[in-house]
C-alpha cells in the first residue's frame, strides 16, 4: 500500500514542508462547499481549485456533502470524489473494511478487471 498526503484544508497556508513532499490530491473544506448556494464567488473558487489540481495531476476531494443540490453542483463542477453526510456518518476503520467487504467491488473497478475471451482454443 502506497502513502498519500492530502492537504488538510485549501485555505491553509502553504510551508516549506509540504514543499519536501509531492501532493497528489486537494481537499476541499465544508466551508467552500457551504457557500456554494449563496453566490458566485465559491463557485469560482471552486472551479479553480480543480483547474490547478487537475493541472498538476492531483485528484479533488469535494469534503463535507450533505445534499442533493451540493452533488449535483460539484460534479458539474469536477468532482468526482465526493464525501459527507449526504453519503454516510464517519465510520471506524475496521466498519469501513466491513462495509467494503459486503458491497464488493465498485462498478469502476469492476470495468477495470480482465476479461476473459471465452473458452481457450483446443
Amino acid at each position: 500500500m502506497g502513502t498519500r498526503q492530502a492537504r488538510p484544508k485549501v485555505d491553509q497556508p502553504q510551508t516549506t514542508k509540504n514543499r519536501k513532499f509531492p501532493l497528489d490530491r486537494i481537499k476541499i473544506d465544508r466551508s467552500f462547499i457551504g457557500a456554494l448556494n449563496g453566490g458566485g464567488t465559491s463557485r469560482f473558487l471552486i472551479r479553480t481549485m480543480h483547474d490547478i489540481a487537475h493541472h498538476f495531476g492531483m485528484a479533488v476531494t469535494a469534503e463535507g456533502i450533505e445534499t442533493e443540490d451540493e452533488a449535483r453542483t460539484l460534479r458539474e463542477l469536477g468532482s468526482a470524489e465526493l464525501q459527507g453526510f449526504l453519503f454516510g456518518p464517519p465510520l471506524p476503520g475496521d466498519a469501513v473494511a466491513s462495509l467494503l467487504r459486503e458491497q464488493g467491488p465498485r462498478r469502476d473497478e469492476a470495468a477495470r478487471q480482465p476479461r476473459s475471451s471465452g473458452p481457450a482454443a483446443p
